[in-house]
């Protein structure tokens, strides 16, 4: 068995229109934020939350000794380190105002979550990758076992 038979991988699925879509009360919010002076840098920062949040079904947290620790803002700074804390606070606030974050309580505690992102999740097992991977002829089978 391959040591990451067992590891579970995720992505995210971006639909082609993402720079151009509408959500449902037709707000184009990717290019409300790119016609702004730091925009991409706010489109930046929103994937890599969305990244963040990826395995944990679109919810801003740690998680230590079972215990779910909420992130706050100054987590999201801390995260978003490529950027200055003042571009990463006003990207939050807008991303707030657009519904592109939301706050909702978990166990009691409010932490950000990133509504979109649990639809836009896919994943496998590292044994689904590798048998996927040599089913389509991109990886050879060895004749020595756990070897590639």
């Amino acid at each position: 068995m391959a040591k990451d038979d067992n590891k579970r991988f995720y992505w995210l699925k971006l639909k082609n229109d993402f720079f151009k879509r509408k959500d449902s009360e037709g707000t184009d919010a990717i290019q409300l934020l790119l016609r702004q002076a730091d925009g991409s840098k706010y489109v930046c920062i929103y994937l890599m939350l969305c990244l963040e949040s990826v395995n944990k079904n679109g919810l801003l947290y740690y998680e230590a000794n079972g215990a779910i620790i909420p992130w706050t803002i100054d987590d999201i700074k801390v995260e978003c380190k490529y950027y200055e804390p003042s571009e990463v606070e006003c990207a939050v606030n807008q991303f707030l105002t657009l519904g592109l974050i939301t706050t909702v309580e978990v166990r009691g505690q409010t932490t950000f979550a990133m509504p979109d992102v649990p639809a836009l999740v896919g994943s496998e097992t590292g044994a689904a990758a590798r048998m996927r991977l040599q089913r389509s002829g991109q990886l050879s089978i060895s004749n020595n076992a756990g070897t590639q």
